[in-house]
Order: C-alpha cells, then structure tokens, then sequence
C-alpha cells in the first residue's frame, strides 16, 4: 500500500462482507435491530466480541467453525467474517450438516470455481446436491411425505424438524443418542454437533440401529483407516454391501400400498406450482449470468492516410460519389471510413460495395461511398470463381474501421 494511501475503514470493510447472500436480513435484524445497510448498527455488531457475536446465516455455526478450525480460533478472527472472506474459497465447512469438501468431491464445479456464496445457496435452497453425508434432502423429503415444503429440506430440518423430532438420517436418533452419553446435552442440534464432530470419531453409537464400535470390530480396515464410521457406511459401506452394525434389530419396514385402481396420486398444486416458478427463476439467472459473463473484442481501428491503399489491391479502381443532396464531409475535414454492407442494384446487374462516412467535426454530416466492383457479372465459370474470390478478399480487409486523418 502507498504510503500516502488512506488506511482501510474497517466499518466499511465489515459492512461489504455482511452483504454477502449467505447472510439473512431477517437473521440480521432480529439480532441486531437493524440492518446491513445501517453503520451503526453494524458498529454495535463490531462492538460484540467475535465468539459471542450471533449467528444470522442458518447455515453456520460460530461454535462449529472455531471448534474445527483452530487457526481461526487462535487469531481471535470473528469466524462468520473468516468463512465469507476465506473459508468458503477454502472449503471450510460452515456448519456441521454442510461439508463443502463433500460438496466438491460430489461435483467439482456445482460451487463455482472458486467456490461462491451465490452458488452455495443455490444448492442448498434447491437441494441440487446432498450437503452432507449424514444429510439426504431426498431421504428427508421422503419422511416428511406429503408435509414436505417444494424445496430447501435442509432449511425446513433445521428450523422446523430438529425441534420436532426428525432424524437428518434413518441411523441418527438424537433424543436416544443424548440419552445414552452423560456428556451429551439434550438439546437436539447440540447432540447432532456432538456427534457429527466427535462422537462418530470416536465410534459411538449414533441410534439404536447403528453402533460404530461394532462396526469397526466387524471391519478392521475401517479401524485402522481411523475413519468415523458412520460417515463411512453412508458413503462407502452401504454400497459396498457391509453389515448393518445395530443395538437391536431394526423393525420391518411397512408394506408400500398403491393407490386403488382408478384413483390419482395426491398432487400439491400450490407446492408444484412454486417449485416450478423457482426452478424457472434459478434458470433465467443462470442465463442472465452467462449473458452478464460475456465479453466483446473491439475491432482494430487503422489509421492511415491512404485509404484506398489500406483497403487493399481488391478493387482495380476506388471511387467516392457524395449522396444526400452533396451534405457530406469537405476535403479538409477528417472522415471515418466504417465498412458496411454490400449492395446489389437491380436484377444483379451491378455489384458495389458501400460505405458510411461521417466527420467526427459534423456529426449530422453524412456521405456514401460507393465503390464499383464490377461492371457485370457475366456467365462463365472462370469470371464466376474471380468474382467470388475477389468478393471474399474484399469482405475480409473490410473487417476492420478505417480512419482517413
């Protein structure tokens, strides 16, 4: 930085990262009493100390981040700003149920390269991808059968679900898993952050159908791999046909019934309805960022002082005639020579190619310049391929705009 160079004000600074999507103005407000765009307010947000500042994203976790990055922890960095800034370019996760390495290893590009909070969201929001191994929208979706809302299961878990009773699994029973460890606190998302941070490293029993000791004494690579068990039978384990490791056998699932012969499934029209519209939304601005993306190459401009020699030797003979009742460009003024389309006169008889001239010095004056191509276009396959070189030559040195000083 120059020494002569404003020092950075970090209200502002501050102020730029929480407007970042991954934050909710609804989130904010509630905490803090006002929003992203008032400075004082977001002072009053400085003013708190970072580990005790609160949570408005509810996809992260203070406590999760600090307890999984250490580094973060021992610089005293406020660990929401971390992740916006550098943890999520890094693929840190946020929270304990979205594992952005996960993310990546499922699809390199869904978060973007590099990743985005734009992009994060979208995935989450339209569950496009499972944002974590111990987290399946689908599987979640299909627990809540005809309660579940067009999209963001795993918003609708954590705000609505948890507190319900919900496992984010078939194999995690939080109330059974608080109940069986002493230093487990009943609160439901304290026990699934237990359990996704160390109780599954330490092979802990995550329900009455999973027991990670015994899947590791069933396993011996899966021990000395040092793997969280759990985590491996979700992603690897079940696929791979590996025993179920469980306290009690699982109940049989009940029986699929089919709707009568005749008889409709159930159809949610508003739920459909809405789903569709955010679908459609997602797509036009995906198109709107390609569009936004693009970028244009400005043709070279030439300057020279002979126009006829800068076009080139495709026209035997060059001459201007000045159209619009004689109101174009004087000698002495400069011109701007912009190539333009060819014209064909009447019945093919006669071929030229046009130009525009206007002077920088007038600009309401305007001429043509006509320039003869040729006198006929005769039958002949010889004088036919002539024309047609001929005819290609000119079009490409006319590709650029000639500018006659």
């Amino acid at each position: 930085m120059p020494a002569d160079a404003p020092a950075p004000n970090p209200i502002m600074r501050v102020h730029r990262l929480l407007c970042s999507p991954f934050i909710t103005d609804e989130q904010f407000r509630h905490a803090l009493g006002g929003t992203r765009a008032d400075l004082t307010t977001i002072g009053r947000y400085l003013g708190i100390a970072p580990a005790e500042r609160p949570n408005i994203s509810p996809y992260f976790d203070r406590a999760f981040y600090l307890a999984t990055n250490p580094d973060v922890t021992a610089a005293g960095d406020d660990p929401l700003l971390h992740f916006i800034e550098t943890g999520l370019g890094e693929l840190r996760a946020p929270h304990p149920l979205v594992d952005l390495r996960y993310i990546a290893d499922y699809d390199p590009f869904i978060l973007g390269t590099p990743p985005t909070a734009h992009l994060l969201l979208d995935l989450l929001d339209f569950d496009l991808a499972p944002p974590s191994p111990y987290f399946d929208p689908q599987a979640y979706r299909e627990i809540l059968g005809a309660a579940a809302p067009p999209n963001a299961m795993l918003l609708h878990f954590l705000t609505t679900g948890l507190q319900a009773g919900l496992p984010p699994n078939p194999f995690v029973d939080l109330a059974w898993y608080a109940n069986r460890y002493s230093d487990v606190k009943p609160d439901p998302y304290q026990a699934l952050r237990h359990f996704i941070v160390l109780g599954d490293v330490e092979g802990r029993a995550s329900g009455p159908r999973f027991n990670g000791m015994l899947y590791r004494a069933r396993y011996p690579d899966i021990a000395d791999a040092g793997v969280p068990p759990l985590r491996h039978y979700l992603l690897q384990g079940s696929a791979e046909g590996r025993q179920l490791p469980a306290d009690t056998a699982p109940a049989a699932p009940p029986h699929a019934t089919a709707p009568p012969s005749g008889q409709a499934f159930p159809v949610m029209a508003d739920q459909s309805r809405a789903a569709y519209e955010a679908a459609r939304a997602l797509i036009a601005r995906a198109r709107q960022d390609k569009r936004d993306a693009a970028t244009v190459t400005p043709p070279t401009i030439a300057r020279t002082t002979d126009v006829a020699a800068a076009i080139g030797p495709s026209f035997s003979d060059i001459s201007a005639t000045v159209t619009d009742a004689g109101n174009g460009p004087t000698p002495d003024e400069p011109v701007i020579v912009t190539c333009g389309a060819l014209y064909l006169a009447s019945r093919g008889s006669y071929l030229r190619f046009i130009s525009r001239i206007r002077s920088p010095a007038s600009p309401e004056s305007s001429a043509i310049m006509k320039i003869p191509f040729a006198s006929t276009l005769q039958s002949g396959s010889d004088r036919q391929q002539r024309t047609k070189a001929t005819l290609q030559e000119m079009i490409s040195d006319c590709s650029v705009l000639l500018r006659h000083l």
